[in-house]
C-alpha cells in the first residue's frame, strides 16, 4: 500500500469546530515564539557558559533563526496556497520541536547555531499558513480571527521569558530548551488530528512560487506593506532580543527576575497590542481605512517610550516604558496582516504574508539583532553597561521612521484606489 492508501485507511477524527480551531491555531503561534524568545531571556546565561561576544550572541539570537526562516518562508507559503495547509503547518510544528530537542542536548556553540537555524526552518511559514486558516474560518470577522490568533505572540513570549527564566535559574538554559520541545510534538498531532483545509487551490500550469512571488511585489500597495512589516518586526524583534541582556547588565537583575518583569511587560502589554485587530473590526463603520489609522497612531506613540526605557536609571520607569513600548510595537499583527491579505487574492495570502515576513525576519532577525550586538561592542568601552542601550535605540529609531513612511503611503493608496467586490485595493 503507498503512502497516499496508508493515509486513506487511517481512522480519522472529527474536525475542530471555528473557534476550537481558531484555539489551535492561537497554541501553535505561541508555542513558535515560545521557543524563539526562549533563547533571549537566556542569552546572558549561555554567553557566560559558553564565553561569547555579543556579536556571537546576535548569530545565535538572531542571523542563525532569521536567515533559514526567512529563505523558507516563501517557498513553503507558496506551497500551502496549493496543498493541504493542515499537513504542512503540523509537519513544521513537529521540525521546529526536533531541532529545539537539538539546542537542549547541545554543549558547543557550532551545534547551537545548527538548532537555532533549524528551529527557523520549522517556523518558516507557520504564520502565514496560520493566519490564512483563520480567515478562512471567519471570513466576516477576518481581521479578529487574526488578531487572537496572533495575540498568541506575546503570550508566548510571555511564557518564555517566565516559564524559562524560572527553569534555567534553578536547572540551567538546556532544561529551558527541553521544555520548548516536547509539547510541539503533541501541538503537531494536534494540528493535524484537528484542523481541516477548506480553502479553494488553484494549481497554475507553468507557475512557480518565484514568479508568483514577483507578480505580487509588483502590486501597487505591496512594496510599502512589504517596508511597514519589516519595520515593525525590527521594533518588536530587536527589543525584545537585548533587553534582557540590557536589564541584567545595566539594572543588575538576575535571569529569572528579569524574564518575570519582561513577561509582564511583552506579555500582558503586547497582548493589549494585539487585540488591535479586534478594535479596528469595531470601529470600520466609523473610520475609513482603520488598519493604517491605528498603525499611524501607534508608531507615532513609540519613540517617547523607547527613549524612557533605554535612558532611564529607575527600574520601575524602564520596565513600565516597556510595557507601554509593547502594547503599542505589537499593534501591528492585525491590521498589518490583515492589509496583507486585503491586498491579493484569497488563495495567495500565506504566500503574501510570508513574503512580507521573510523580509521582515531577515532585517530584523538576520540583520537587526547581530547589528545591535556589534555597535554594543563598539560602544561598551565608552559607555559601559549602558552602550547596548544606546545600540538599540539607535537602530530601533531608523526602523519607526521607516514603518511609520511606509504606513502613511499605505493610507494614501487606500484613499485613491477603489475597492473591488472582493474587498481587495
Amino acid at each position: 500500500m503507498d503512502g497516499q492508501g496508508l493515509l486513506a485507511a487511517m481512522p480519522t477524527t472529527k474536525a475542530a469546530s471555528p473557534r476550537c480551531a481558531l484555539t489551535i491555531l492561537f497554541l501553535v503561534v505561541a508555542a513558535n515564539l515560545f521557543d524563539r524568545q526562549l533563547i533571549n531571556i537566556l542569552a546572558q546565561d549561555i554567553k557566560l557558559d559558553l564565553d561569547l561576544s555579543d556579536a556571537e550572541l546576535g548569530l545565535l539570537t538572531g542571523t542563525a533563526f532569521g536567515l533559514l526562516k526567512a529563505a523558507f518562508s516563501i517557498p513553503i507559503g507558496a506551497w500551502s496556497d496549493r496543498n493541504d495547509r493542515s499537513r504542512i503547518l503540523a509537519g513544521l510544528v513537529a521540525l521546529r520541536s526536533v531541532f529545539s530537542l537539538l539546542c537542549a542536548a547541545t554543549t558547543n556553540f557550532p551545534i547551537l547555531l545548527v538548532g537555532r537555524a533549524g528551529a527557523g526552518l520549522g517556523e518558516s511559514a507557520a504564520v502565514p499558513i496560520s493566519t490564512a486558516m483563520a480567515r478562512e474560518y471567519f471570513p466576516h470577522r477576518g481581521t479578529s480571527a487574526i488578531a487572537i490568533t496572533m495575540a498568541g505572540n506575546p503570550v508566548g513570549t510571555f511564557l518564555a521569558f517566565l516559564v524559562g527564566g524560572l527553569i534555567a535559574q534553578r536547572w540551567g538554559w538546556r532544561w529551558a530548551f527541553l521544555a520548548a520541545s516536547l509539547p510541539g510534538l503533541l501541538l503537531a498531532w494536534l494540528v493535524l488530528a484537528k484542523l481541516r483545509d477548506n480553502a479553494a487551490k488553484t494549481t497554475l500550469i507553468g507557475s512557480s512560487w518565484i514568479r508568483d512571488a514577483i507578480g505580487l511585489i509588483r502590486r501597487p500597495l505591496l512594496k510599502p506593506l512589504v517596508c511597514a512589516t519589516a519595520g515593525s518586526m525590527f521594533i518588536v524583534n530587536t527589543a525584545t532580543a537585548w533587553m534582557p541582556a540590557f536589564l541584567i547588565r545595566a539594572h543588575g537583575l538576575g535571569t529569572a527576575q528579569a524574564g518575570f518583569y519582561l513577561a509582564i511587560s511583552v506579555g500582558l502589554g503586547g497582548a493589549i497590542g494585539a487585540l488591535s485587530g479586534i478594535a479596528c473590526d469595531l470601529i470600520r463603520r466609523r473610520i475609513r481605512h482603520p488598519e493604517s489609522a491605528i498603525m499611524c497612531a501607534t508608531l507615532l506613540l513609540l519613540m517617547p517610550f523607547l527613549l524612557a526605557m533605554v535612558f532611564s536609571s529607575d527600574i520601575g520607569t524602564t520596565l513600565s516604558a516597556f510595557f507601554v513600548y509593547n502594547a503599542l510595537a505589537y499593534a501591528w499583527l492585525g491590521p498589518t496582516i490583515r492589509l496583507i491579505q486585503d491586498s491579493v487574492e484569497p488563495r495567495q495570502r500565506a504566500l503574501a504574508i510570508a513574503l512580507c515576513g521573510a523580509v521582515g525576519v531577515f532585517v530584523g532577525l538576520g540583520i537587526g539583532v547581530p547589528l545591535i550586538g556589534w555597535i554594543s561592542d563598539l560602544l561598551t568601552p565608552a559607555y559601559g553597561d549602558r552602550g547596548l542601550g544606546i545600540a538599540l535605540c539607535l537602530i530601533v529609531t531608523a526602523a519607526i521612521s521607516i514603518a511609520l513612511v511606509s504606513h502613511l503611503l499605505i493610507l494614501g493608496g487606500l484613499r485613491s484606489a477603489a475597492p473591488s467586490r472582493s474587498g481587495r485595493f
